[in-house]
């Protein structure tokens, strides 16, 4: 009982911080984005000076900022902990590149926000290193996007955890769900986009397309995945 309560207690913690973090950081980067849309197309004249600031900053650092998502994985079986100087990094860098119209997204910077928020959480639950990283990336994206369900499976996906062991479910059930009520309560509006279903248009026809355009996307994600790779290495020779 004594270790149940401190991982409901950790659980809450991890949802609670992320979830204020992801809300500060999505607060002002809609600002950043309604600037940069007024400011376009001049904005984009100082997309080389923002990708020199970004570098200097990383090499400033020691480089505990580069590839940070890849150390982010790395960090699941090192069981070592990211810096949290990739925090104001990340927040700051992603402002500045939204502000000159850079195409750098977000999902991975609420991930990664997330990923060291949890690693860092003084931990006296029975968690280990890898799922309290993963109880903070799940929450990171299900305060992002607004999407609980999608931030449970996600951090499952990538720690690859066994879907028997049921006390997953409910500590990234609990943790998503935190977060993202979070973000909701303080007043952060996610993107919605009611689709009105007619069960008419399920006909066989229609499975059938549904069933081949989800195996293309499928292969199109493995081929990415693939090529990325292979590429990474082929320009490092």
């Amino acid at each position: 009982m004594k270790k149940f309560f401190y991982n409901i207690i950790t659980s809450i913690i991890i949802g609670i911080i992320v979830g204020l973090i992801i809300f500060i950081f999505a607060t002002i980067l809609l600002k950043v984005v309604n600037i940069q849309i007024k400011l376009f197309p001049y904005n984009i004249y100082f997309l080389p000076i923002v990708g020199l600031i970004i570098i200097y900053l990383t090499e400033l650092n020691n480089k505990k900022c580069k590839n940070s998502m890849e150390q982010l994985f790395n960090s699941f079986s090192s069981k070592k902990k990211l810096s949290i100087i990739i925090l104001p990094f990340q927040v700051i860098t992603t402002w500045l590149s939204h502000l000159v119209g850079a195409s750098v997204g977000r999902e991975g910077v609420a991930v990664q926000l997330g990923g060291v928020i949890g690693q860092r959480i003084p931990n006296k639950s029975s968690f280990d290193h890898k799922f309290l990283t993963l109880l903070g990336m799940g929450a990171g994206f299900s305060a992002l996007f607004g999407v609980w369900i999608a931030g449970l499976f996600f951090a499952f996906e990538m720690g690859k955890l066994s879907y028997k062991k049921y006390y997953y479910w409910g500590y990234l059930a609990l943790v998503t769900i935190i977060s993202k009520n979070i973000v909701v309560f303080l007043g952060l509006q996610h993107y919605k986009h009611i689709i009105n279903f007619n069960y008419e248009f399920i006909t066989i026809k229609t499975s059938i397309i549904f069933t081949i355009s989800c195996l293309i996307l499928i292969s199109c994600g493995i081929l990415f995945s693939i090529s990325l790779k292979k590429f990474k290495v082929f320009l490092s020779q």
